[in-house]
């Protein structure tokens, strides 16, 4: 308007000064004294196309896409979707979106107000808390692999330590949600030894694992429970006495695993000679149970031949009992 001079350089020059909201009543001001009525409607109406051209683009991006929040690379009409998208939600946020547009936004399954990151959060945890409730270790893994949620728990942790540290922390919905998992801390690697294994009750409460089913380097929730019973075995010897009580109270615990598993397997075979007058587990046919058995007997007869101690004299009595040897 300036440059057709219907607006003078000193009103042009106050304009830039305005914030948005004042800008724009005074740009609808200049056009209806000075062009007039007509020519606002006709603005209107060209400001509502070009929205409308924006949104259907949008309702398209995210039925390809999944979601509402494109890169600011995706253009329509020499216009970025993504920046486009990035106002709507800074308006609806700040209650200045016009009530019409939220509600037509409002029709797209996956917007939201919230920032990318914002989304990007509630997917994960969703993901994230399916596989802390999930009993079945396949169901685990296919809510989130292992390796994927620890890393966004560290991530996640240490985003709240900076903002903290700055004065700042993650929205209070976060915050609930998180502290809400089964097993969450913000600290796993510093807990004391009661909330361990308040961690280690409810891992068996939650998987239906026994402890002793844990390997050596698994981490569960973010918790390396592997790390921790692997300390407590070896420093068996300087734990206080009430600490032995607590980790003994665990469903499946045992100090000595191997020595268990042996027995364990040693018990299985002794009951499928029962079962079966023989102990010839078969290495291909039948369950994968009795394969698993037919491995362990081959295993043990080639690390146990030309020994004397207790579990080859164990092995060796029992294989006599039907007509085998150990050498």
């Amino acid at each position: 308007m300036a440059q057709l001079g219907l607006v003078d350089a000193a009103a042009a020059e106050r304009y830039r000064a305005l914030g948005a909201p004042q800008g724009a009543a005074t740009a609808r001001e200049w056009i209806r004294e000075r062009i007039g009525e007509q020519a606002l409607k006709i603005e209107y109406t060209a400001h509502n196309d070009a929205w409308d051209s924006m949104f259907e683009a949008l309702v398209a991006y995210a039925a390809d896409a999944g979601h509402c929040y494109p890169t600011d690379d995706v253009a329509v009409d020499g216009r970025s979707l993504g920046r486009w998208s990035r106002k709507q939600r800074g308006l609806q946020r700040q209650g200045r979106l016009r009530p019409d547009r939220a509600e037509r936004l409002a029709t797209l399954p996956t917007w939201s107000s919230g920032t990318a990151h914002e989304a990007g959060f509630w997917s994960r945890y969703r993901a994230y808390l399916q596989r802390a409730e999930a009993t079945d270790p396949d169901e685990r893994e296919n809510a989130m692999p292992g390796r994927e949620a620890t890393v966004w728990a560290n991530n996640l942790r240490s985003r709240r330590e900076d903002l903290v540290a700055h004065g700042r922390d993650l929205p209070d919905d976060q915050l609930k949600a998180l502290e809400g998992i089964p097993g969450w801390s913000w600290t796993p690697f510093g807990d004391s030894h009661t909330t361990k294994v308040q961690v280690m009750q409810q891992f068996v409460t939650t998987t239906g694992r026994p402890v002793a089913s844990i390997k050596q380097r698994e981490e569960w929730n973010g918790h390396p429970i592997g790390v921790w019973l692997n300390s407590w075995r070896t420093n068996r010897g300087r734990l206080p006495d009430a600490h032995k009580v607590d980790l003994e109270a665990l469903a499946g615990w045992t100090w000595d695993q191997r020595g268990d598993q042996w027995e364990a397997m040693f018990q299985q075979l002794t009951d499928f000679g029962t079962d079966h007058g023989h102990l010839r587990p078969s290495l291909t046919l039948g369950s994968e149970q009795e394969k698993t058995l037919a491995r362990w007997k081959r295993n043990q007869k080639n690390r146990l031949q030309g020994r004397d101690d207790a579990r080859a004299d164990e092995l060796r009595t029992l294989l006599a009992r039907y007509g085998e040897e150990l050498p």
